[in-house]
């Protein structure tokens, strides 16, 4: 019987964010994330419509965010080193936390 064969992949110049052996996005990935979201939208209407009325501005104002937030995000995090964004969100993350502690005092 011969040995077994390492299953380990060699990683060395692929990102770590996609799970894509090319280490970029297919052209597909976003068209069809977006679709899966858009295909949420009428559960939510159907579930709670009439809640959703009466904050519809917050809606819109946060559906604008999110686009914009996506384009200048995504050319952010093409700059950043896996390590800065794991560093810059421990730091986010421990901000958060102390934020949460001094206002339950």
């Amino acid at each position: 019987m011969q040995g077994r064969r390492d299953a380990r992949v060699p990683t060395e110049g692929r990102s770590h964010r996609s799970p894509n052996p090319t280490g970029k996005d297919e052209a597909g990935d976003r068209p069809i994330a977006l679709m899966v979201d858009v295909a949420r939208i009428p559960v939510y209407v159907a579930v709670q419509g009439r809640d959703l009325i009466s904050i519809w501005y917050l809606i819109v104002v946060g559906g604008v965010g999110v686009v914009i937030g996506t384009l200048f995000g995504t050319r952010i995090l093409e700059r950043l080193s896996q390590e800065t964004f794991a560093k810059t969100v421990g730091i986010i993350l421990i901000g958060i936390g102390v934020l949460v502690l001094v206002q339950v005092r």
